[in-house]
């Protein structure tokens, strides 16, 4: 007979309680940035640009957590909206460095107030103590299994 989860088992793991926690707080923050007609992978992209400057796709994607391949369309929706623009045309196997246009920076200065806001103890809902170390713990989650995958 196989094993089978307890309720306890559930709310003990790390792993599943990480998930929750994702998807409950990626609910929070698009319906936030969908008041700014962005998703959080827009506002990511925003965002690094935004604290980094011009950067690649690929960097882009990498910064975001999401391929290469899949940040093409979003960057190419943000640059037909004039969010965003790439220093030289498109090209097979190019650098192509992109940053925010002057609406870009913008609109980031417009939805960073409260994207911070959410960030607050008060809004997740935790102590000051606990906000400040989750950070850190996600960094630490990340670094662990990036280090898994090489």
């Amino acid at each position: 007979m196989p094993s089978l989860p307890s309720p306890e088992d559930l709310e003990s793991s790390p792993v599943w309680s990480v998930i929750r926690a994702a998807h409950t707080l990626e609910r929070n923050v698009t319906a936030l940035f969908a008041v700014y007609d962005l998703t959080p992978v827009q506002f990511g992209v925003l965002s690094y640009l935004g604290a980094n400057g011009p950067m690649t796709t690929a960097e882009v994607a990498r910064s975001v957590l999401v391929r290469p391949q899949s940040i093409a369309g979003v960057v190419n929706n943000m640059d037909q909206r004039g969010l965003v623009v790439r220093s030289r045309p498109r090209g097979r196997g190019r650098s192509n460095p992109m940053q925010l246009t002057g609406s870009g920076a913008e609109l980031l200065s417009q939805v960073w107030p409260r994207f911070e806001q959410a960030n607050t103890a008060g809004n997740l809902g935790l102590s000051q103590d606990q906000t400040a170390s989750l950070p850190l713990l996600m960094s630490a989650l990340l670094a662990a299994q990036e280090a898994d995958r090489r």
